[in-house]
């Protein structure tokens, strides 16, 4: 049987959730959906163990799983009762909040193959997400915050479904014969949330394509990620699915004590259960305005730190003192803007290259300036360095155009 729980009308405390109504299918290797009159009814005994709840999002839309874990995060009381949200999205790479997307991410690929990014809440590096990853957030009042109990959780689930011998390691990640299957980040205040992906059967060739984006010349204040070699858990136990995993880390949870030990299943009948989300503004009041700003220019691109670029190229020799002649094309970027551009030029550039690719040149760094920044601008201006031609010319303020459109659509 389907369940859904449904939002009521108050927003504030545990009373959330009170009604149930069935859609959507349950995924596979979740057996068993248990019913409630109420998620967040009367608070269990002074002192007693926190109830605890799975929730799985029927959403497969980065935008709107962030939504839903930012209104859980700013609207429910955890202190009586634990959460664990397990969701998937389609294609997409999220970003954490003070990282630079062009520095993590080949943004060109990504528009190209209409593959969202998306900055999270949350500090850390940048994840690949698919239907073969699987996130998971764990939610808790801020002084019951503890990532290494999560991290635990989600290891022995792995050992006890799967027989994989997965490890935590100092940095809080998850590994596996030495390669990384999990990721970690976190959001503090008077609650807290600590979320991770756990990469069951990802497309890595599309991660790895897409987080190796051409940097040079970039210098930047945002959080790097760290890179790391990663693996599918798939590579140790091909009966591995990202259902299966859902299922095993999910019943895990429940029964681990808020200690981290293991209560065995009989602590399982004490939770709350699976409970199938359906993430609606009908259900959430206000997520509709959480989704949007998380889907939005300003928050995706305009939220970068400051940053410049700079590009040179080779254009001759000088004959006298046989040294190169570079031309250098300057760029500073404040929230997602391009603010200044400059050229610089040696003496003798003329006699490498013509008045009109110079004229060209100066034209279209003037238009740059207040432009939304991105990588197609440099390709842009090595078109008209190398390719001396006036279609070239003609075309410059309608590629810009193009480029801000495309890049400030959602905005």
């Amino acid at each position: 049987m389907q369940s859904i729980l449904r939002k009521s009308a108050s927003c504030g405390n545990l009373s959330l959730f009170q009604n149930f109504r069935a859609a959507g299918a349950v995924p596979r290797g979740v057996t068993a959906i248990r019913f409630y009159p109420a998620i967040a009814s009367k608070s269990s005994t002074e002192g007693a163990e926190p109830e605890k709840s799975v929730f799985i999002s029927q959403s497969s839309d980065i935008f709107t799983n962030l939504a839903l874990e930012d209104w859980l995060y700013k609207n429910f009381d955890f202190n009586k009762h634990r959460v664990l949200l397990l969701w998937r999205n389609d294609p997409c790479v999220v970003i954490g909040r003070h990282q630079n997307p062009w520095q993590e991410v080949d943004v060109g690929l990504a528009d190209k193959n209409d593959m969202k990014i998306a900055r999270r809440n949350s500090g850390g590096g940048t994840v690949y997400h698919d239907r073969g990853n699987l996130n998971c957030t764990f939610f808790t009042p801020r002084n019951a915050y503890d990532r290494k109990t999560n991290l635990d959780v989600i290891c022995r689930a792995l050992k006890r479904q799967f027989g994989v011998q997965a490890d935590v390691t100092p940095r809080l990640d998850v590994t596996l014969d030495g390669y990384k299957v999990s990721g970690t980040a976190s959001k503090l205040g008077k609650n807290a949330y600590h979320h991770c992906t756990v990469l069951v059967d990802a497309d890595l060739k599309k991660l790895s394509k897409l987080l190796n984006p051409d940097t040079e010349g970039m210098d930047s204040r945002a959080t790097k990620s760290v890179k790391a070699p990663v693996q599918n858990i798939k590579n140790a136990n091909v009966t591995v699915s990202p259902e299966k995993v859902l299922s095993s880390i999910g019943y895990e949870f429940l029964r681990t004590t808020t200690d981290g030990n293991d209560g065995g299943a009989q602590m399982i009948e004490k939770q709350r259960g699976f409970h199938m989300i359906n993430p609606t503004n009908d259900w959430f009041p206000g997520l509709d305005n959480l989704k949007a700003e998380m889907k939005s220019w300003s928050w995706n691109f305009g939220k970068t730190p400051e940053f410049s670029l700079k590009k040179e190229y080779l254009i001759g020799q000088d004959m006298d003192t046989l040294e190169s002649l570079n031309i250098h094309f300057n760029l500073q970027v404040e929230n997602g803007f391009i603010r200044s551009a400059s050229l610089q030029s040696p003496s003798g550039t003329r006699n490498f290259v013509d008045d009109t690719t110079l004229s060209d040149l100066s034209g279209f760094i003037n238009a740059l300036k207040d432009r939304p920044f991105h990588p197609g601008i440099v390709s842009t201006f090595e078109g008209l360095l190398f390719k001396n031609s006036n279609k070239a010319s003609v075309s410059v303020h309608e590629t810009l155009e193009q480029q801000a459109r495309n890049y400030v659509r959602n905005s």
